[in-house]
């Protein structure tokens, strides 16, 4: 049967209607006021309790900002507040960044997560020296390593031993995909052991199969079409050295309860002493896959804007980032690719948290209703509770304040 055209007269009541709807949807969907305001009161109330003398703290919701501002001082010295523009290290928030690099080298069939590191990095450069002496290739790398740990002289076999002693390439199969998802530590796959420092070393990985300097790729990849303008890595040097002169001081808290400012120069904190011992740090190496990156929470607004409008990556790639791993003998697993993954009431939680001593960070997103909390502070105070140990975000009582007050998933 013909449908009939609508008769010109309803047009305006039809289009009066539409308009409704649409309002009442958005209005539905809108964070109110009140929930902001309770929010902010708990924020403010955490930031002191938990020795943070500034911090940075924005709401993405539905692809948009809709909330951005500073705690406390970025500098107190000088009495400079902590503003959305304060940049930070993320120390550990760079893994997600990196894991977008990474899965962005998949989807141009570049890399498969499945190949062994070892054979993906045999023809590395690596960005590190032993007593003047570049090595070509991860087998021989990590061969160093265990050389160093085999020796209890060595004024780092400890050191070595706690980072690399339980990581064994050289009779064992590891991946990309295991370092990755933290399960390349004692027999890759069969469990999770959170682990930066192999993390690290999937920035070679981007280097190897592009050919770019990781900190090029991530300019010309996620930075640049995100429109992330306060971040380093910039491809403007002029950028680059406003944003890391307007860094945030960093603070660690006393035992009578003061604050002192603590030095912090590199993007990451290696300690001067290795170069004592023979051992030298690319400068390009101190941005790597598990930390480095500094940003603001208005830039990292943007890249999870540009992430959720799948600009950065397909939907079906994301949906795999946030999917947990499963281990060897089918369990599942904290972590996801380049996230942590916890389901609570029926609803996923993809997160993230940084911790580096005097500096602190956090991402939670609750995909399923597009709202995204970041969290930037100048101590160590927003990255302890435990954090990492398991999928549970909510050891963190700013996420825990987030999920309360913002979102519609019911917590115990």
């Amino acid at each position: 049967m013909e449908k009939k055209p609508l008769p010109p007269r309803l047009l305006p009541l039809c289009i009066l209607l539409t308009s409704i709807l649409v309002f009442i949807g958005c209005a539905q969907n809108r964070i109110s006021d009140a929930s902001l305001q309770a929010f902010e009161t708990e924020m403010e109330q955490l930031r002191g309790e938990h020795g943070i003398p500034g911090m940075s703290v924005a709401i993405v919701h539905n692809q948009k900002l809709v909330y951005a501002r500073g705690f406390g001082y970025a500098d107190l010295e000088h009495r400079v507040p902590a503003t959305e523009h304060t940049p930070y290290n993320l120390a550990s928030c760079t893994k997600p960044i990196a894991a977008v690099a990474l899965m962005q080298c998949v989807e141009r069939g570049q890399l498969d997560l499945d190949t062994p590191m070892v054979e993906v990095l045999k023809n590395k450069v690596m960005p590190i020296r032993f007593n003047g002496e570049t090595l070509t290739g991860y087998a021989a790398f990590i061969g160093t390593l265990k050389e160093i740990i085999a020796d209890p002289g060595h004024p780092l076999s400890a050191d070595f031993q706690a980072t690399h002693g339980d990581y064994h390439p050289e009779t064992e199969t590891i991946t990309v995909r295991h370092h990755l998802t933290h399960t390349s530590r004692g027999v890759p796959g069969d469990a999770y052991a959170y682990s930066g420092d192999l993390y690290a070393d999937l920035s070679l990985v981007v280097e190897a199969v592009t050919g770019t300097l990781f900190q090029d790729y991530l300019v010309g990849n996620i930075m640049g079409p995100a429109g992330m303008t306060g971040t380093v890595p910039n491809a403007d040097p002029a950028v680059r050295d406003s944003v890391l002169a307007h860094r945030s001081k960093y603070y660690r808290t006393d035992r009578d309860g003061t604050f002192t400012e603590v030095q912090e120069n590199r993007p990451i904190a290696w300690p001067d002493l290795f170069s004592e011992f023979g051992i030298d740090i690319d400068p390009a190496f101190l941005i790597n896959g598990g930390a480095g990156i500094v940003s603001t929470v208005a830039d990292l607004a943007r890249f999870d804007a540009a992430l959720d409008r799948n600009r950065l990556l397909s939907r079906e790639t994301k949906e795999m980032m946030f999917t947990p791993s499963v281990s060897n003998s089918g369990g599942r697993l904290p972590y996801g690719l380049g996230w942590f993954i916890q389901d609570i009431d029926g609803e996923r939680l993809v997160w993230h948290y940084g911790s580096a001593g005097h500096y602190s960070s956090m991402i939670v997103k609750v995909p399923q209703e597009e709202i995204t909390f970041f969290l930037l502070a100048n101590s160590g105070g927003a990255g302890k509770f435990g954090l990492g140990k398991d999928e549970n975000a909510l050891r963190s009582p700013f996420a825990a304040a987030f999920i309360r007050h913002l979102t519609k998933v019911t917590a115990e």
